[in-house]
């Protein structure tokens, strides 16, 4: 997504853009097309990757599971990835379409995508590249579900954590049913940022240093490891590089 970003404005999939907000109308009328496949209240399973504009709008969507939930639920039918199906690394699609559904949905992911955009900043350095890192976060995304499950008031994840959970997130209603195990009760909900700025975020890390401090197990799952601390935000070049940026692993 951020190769194919590169040219900046508007063609740039992590801004207010003409191709973002085209790939989001789009995105909603693939959503509801595959929803109508289905039976009424059941699931339907996606068999072919959808064009990389749509596949990113669909990602960020699901990284809020109850809103994806209540949006398919509205539509008819639950619509998530047969197993393998990711990114598809096809051209745009033809997004310039009128939709039903309305201006707040589009802003709202539009929204979401641009917040997205300034997190895979923050997992782009040198360390989500190490199995042995990614292992660890793994094991800390655990106790931080399980912390969660117990915590009077919302946790807020530290990056590397984040980025598993978002991982997770997108089994879709596997996810569902193993969040709900991991933290004995209901599965975590994530809203992908929408609300939880400021103080509100400030409280919810206090409460989350302060539960990983009474219950963690030594260094190996301490709250911030080093690689998982937040980088700033996102340089001008990566929101809009133009043709001059060449994008690389461990930059």
């Amino acid at each position: 997504v951020h190769t194919s970003s590169s040219r900046g404005g508007e063609d740039s999939l992590l801004v207010d853009s003409a191709r973002l907000r085209g790939a989001v109308r789009a995105y909603l009328l693939w959503l509801a097309f595959h929803a109508a496949q289905g039976s009424f209240g059941g699931t339907v399973l996606v068999q072919r990757a959808p064009p990389l504009d749509l596949a990113w709008i669909w990602h960020v969507h699901r990284l809020a599971p109850r809103a994806f939930a209540r949006a398919c639920a509205a539509l008819g039918a639950f619509v998530a990835p047969a197993p393998g199906v990711g990114f598809s690394a096809s051209g745009s699609a033809d997004a310039l379409v009128a939709i039903a559904d309305g201006k707040d949905t589009e802003d709202a992911l539009v929204a979401a995508a641009i917040r997205h955009a300034g997190f895979l900043w923050q997992v782009s350095g040198a360390a989500y590249n190490d199995d042995a890192f990614l292992e660890r976060t793994i094991a800390r995304y655990e106790r931080f579900a399980a912390l969660s499950a117990t915590a009077a008031g919302g946790l807020a994840p530290a990056v590397d954590i984040d980025l598993v959970w978002h991982t997770h997130m997108l089994r879709g209603a596997d996810y569902a049913a193993e969040s709900a195990a991991m933290c004995g009760g209901d599965a975590l909900d994530h809203d992908n940022g929408e609300g939880v700025v400021g103080a509100r975020l400030d409280a919810a890390w206090a409460r989350t240093l302060d539960a990983w401090n009474e219950h963690g197990d030594g260094l190996a799952l301490e709250a911030v490891p080093s690689g998982a601390q937040r980088r700033g935000d996102p340089p001008p070049w990566w929101l809009s590089g133009g043709d001059g940026v060449l994008v690389v692993d461990n930059f």
